[in-house]
C-alpha cells in the first residue's frame, strides 16, 4: 500500500530535487509569496509544482505558467490521487487574499476534467530557439536571409568581451545600461545579482572603444550539463545598425564551442495571439518577428488559467 504525502517545498529547495526527475528551469526572483509544493510516494518525490505569487497571479516567475514536474516512473494508479491533491492545493492558493488566478502548463498527466471546480481558459506561447547541436553551417541556413549581410558586417566591426562572476561589470558597462532604452534600475540590479551568483554570463560588444551592445545570457542551472541557455536581457546602441544581428549569432557560436553539452539557446518566448490594436502589443509583436528570424526551431506550449467560479 503506497501513501501519497503533499508538502510545502519552497522553490530554491525543491528545484534541486525536481531536476533529478525532470527538466526544471532555474529562476532568480523575489516573489511576493512562494507557494510551491511537492508530492511524495513512500518518501520518493513523484511530483513537484513550482508556483509563485506575483501581482495577484499565481504561476511562474514572470506571470507565465507553472510547470508541474512528474517522475517518469510514476504509477498510473496514483495519477487520480495526485490530481485531487493538486486540485485542493490550487483551491487553497486561489482563496488567498489578493490572488485572482493561477496559470499552469498543460500536461498529459493532469487532465482538464480534474479541474472542473474552476473556470478554465486556454492560451499558448511560442518558444523559438537555436539548436546548438547543429553545425555552424546548418544554423546559418536557418537565419533570415536579410540578416546574413548584417551579421557579416558586424563580424568585421565588433569585438566581444565576456564577464563572469569573477569579473564584475565595470562602471562603463553599468553607465551604458542606465542610458539604454527600456533598461530600468531593477533590470540592472537583476543582471548584477545573477552574474554574481554564476547564473548568467554578460557579453559586451565594442566597436573600437565604443560600446555597441550588452547582452545577458541566462542559464537556469549555472551553466551545468542540465541547463539550457536563454537570451534574457539586451541593451543596444541603436546608432550602430549591426549590433543586434551579429550579437545574437556570435553568442550562439560562443556557447556551441565552449558549452557543448547545451542543446537549446532560447531566444524568443511570446504569446501566440496579440492584440494588434494595442501599441505596446504591436511593438512586442515586431520584436517577436525579429527574434524568430534567428531560430532554427519553434515549439508551442499550451497553458491553463484557472480562477474560482
Amino acid at each position: 500500500m503506497t501513501c501519497l504525502v503533499c508538502k510545502d517545498e519552497e522553490f530554491f529547495v525543491g528545484y534541486k530535487k525536481a531536476a533529478k526527475i525532470g527538466y526544471l528551469p532555474f529562476v532568480d526572483i523575489t516573489p511576493e509569496k512562494d507557494v510551491s509544493f511537492s508530492v511524495y510516494q513512500n518518501d520518493d518525490l513523484i511530483m513537484y509544482f513550482p508556483c509563485f505569487i506575483l501581482d495577484g497571479v499565481a504561476g511562474w516567475c514572470d506571470g507565465t505558467s507553472s510547470v508541474p514536474i512528474f517522475a517518469p516512473e510514476i504509477n498510473s494508479n496514483s495519477i487520480n490521487e495526485i490530481a485531487e491533491i493538486v486540485n485542493e492545493r490550487i483551491k487553497k492558493i486561489l482563496y488567498m487574499q489578493g490572488v485572482h488566478q493561477l496559470k499552469m502548463l498543460c500536461c498529459d498527466t493532469l487532465k482538464e476534467d480534474a479541474f472542473g471546480d474552476f473556470n478554465i481558459s486556454d492560451n499558448s506561447r511560442y518558444y523559438g530557439y537555436i539548436d546548438l547541436t547543429l553545425s555552424k553551417d546548418e544554423i546559418w541556413k536557418h537565419f533570415r536571409k536579410s540578416y546574413q549581410s548584417l551579421i557579416n558586417k558586424g563580424a568585421k566591426l565588433l569585438h566581444r568581451k565576456e564577464y563572469y562572476s569573477v569579473t564584475p561589470l565595470p562602471s562603463s558597462i553599468i553607465d551604458f545600461l542606465h542610458k539604454s532604452r527600456g533598461i530600468t534600475d531593477e533590470i540592472i540590479y537583476g543582471i548584477i545579482c545573477r552574474l554574481a551568483q554564476s547564473n548568467s554570463i554578460v557579453f559586451a560588444y565594442f566597436r573600437g572603444s565604443e560600446i555597441a551592445a550588452v547582452i545577458e545570457i541566462l542559464s537556469w542551472n549555472k551553466f551545468s550539463e542540465y541547463g539550457d541557455l536563454v537570451y534574457y536581457v539586451g541593451a543596444y546602441n541603436y546608432d550602430l545598425d549591426v549590433s543586434k544581428h551579429f550579437c545574437l549569432f556570435d553568442a550562439a557560436l560562443f556557447f556551441k564551442e565552449k558549452y557543448q553539452f547545451s542543446k537549446f539557446y532560447i531566444i524568443n518566448a511570446s504569446r501566440c495571439n496579440r492584440d494588434m490594436s494595442d501599441p505596446n502589443q504591436k511593438k512586442l509583436s515586431n520584436i517577436d518577428f525579429f527574434k524568430r528570424g534567428f531560430c532554427t526551431h519553434i515549439f508551442t506550449r499550451r497553458y491553463k488559467t484557472l480562477s474560482n467560479k
